[in-house]
């Protein structure tokens, strides 16, 4: 059972509704601008999703072996409760199970970046936090395209703003996660950084399009931002709500695409699944650990 637990916790497995969710919004971006529906691929895509994410924690932990044990021996690796060449071999198994589960060219796309990240984001610290956001911005795009493949199909520019709003959100975590190990303070800046994140969504649709009540709740998922730097002296902790938060921002988008779907259309609960799965997010990590 403990070995378990040490894999569980080298997968960061309580983050994968996360993932879900990016996934999940941008195929029913894709569905809500005319794309058909199609269960069977978002089910392919959610799973090459999950395979490539748990493989990059798998990758990353082997490569910050060194790393974690001056700083976090208590890790799997480092406290010997794993073998490090069974965490790269699985790292790469999934690498390559996430590849054959889509076989499209964003997911290769995801896993270059991917494998950049984990050789490059201790040498170099000013571009790791940006991959990493780029690793998360790939997410609602290959939901996206498992529904469309035209090159004009409508509702790109939404799915654009939403990508960057992913992956301005992504980096900040990750610059606020640096702190984690340090016991230092993040700057003001960084506390602030993803404040405008959400609003980025809105950059998809004309004005007089967007909803109210998104306006309204980006207004909140935006100021719960800097409140957390205040209220959750914790660095960890902070890094851990703010994971899980990504997927308020996927409501955000969602309340914008509502409308498109008619009230008997099973697809017009997807704001539901959306909450369920970042309720799901904070059960599961009383499980096994986040970062």
């Amino acid at each position: 059972m403990s070995k378990l637990r040490a894999w569980l916790e080298l997968s960061r497995g309580a983050n994968l509704p996360t993932v879900w969710s990016n996934v999940f919004m941008g195929w029913l971006i894709a569905v809500a601008f005319g794309g058909t529906v199609c269960v069977h691929k978002l089910s392919w895509v959610l799973l090459s999703a999950s395979f490539l994410y748990v493989a990059g924690m798998f990758l990353n932990d082997a490569a910050d072996a060194d790393w974690d044990r001056k700083h976090f021996p208590n890790r799997p690796i480092p406290a010997g409760k794993v073998n490090i060449a069974h965490v790269r071999q699985a790292g790469l198994v999934l690498l390559s199970l996430g590849l054959s589960a889509s076989l499209g060219w964003l997911s290769l796309g995801l896993t270059i970046f991917i494998l950049a990240y984990t050789r490059w984001h201790k040498t170099q610290p000013a571009f790791s936090p940006w991959l990493m956001g780029v690793c998360r911005a790939f997410l609602p795009a290959i939901g996206y395209f498992a529904v469309c493949a035209q090159d004009d199909m409508p509702g790109r520019q939404l799915l654009l703003a939403y990508q960057v709003a992913l992956l301005f959100s992504t980096a900040s975590i990750s610059l606020l996660a640096r702190h984690e190990a340090t016991g230092g303070s993040p700057s003001g800046f960084v506390s602030w950084f993803a404040c405008t994140a959400p609003f980025l969504c809105f950059l998809g649709v004309p004005a007089s399009e967007v909803e109210s009540s998104a306006v309204f709740i980006a207004t909140l998922v935006a100021v719960s931002i800097p409140l957390t730097h205040y209220f959750i002296p914790d660095v960890g902790t902070r890094v851990t709500e703010r994971i899980a938060g990504l997927v308020l921002l996927d409501y955000v988008v969602w309340r914008q695409i509502a409308p498109s779907f008619v009230q008997e259309d099973v697809l017009s609960s997807s704001g539901v699944v959306l909450l369920l799965l970042y309720g799901t997010a904070l059960g599961l990590r009383r499980l096994m650990p986040t970062t």
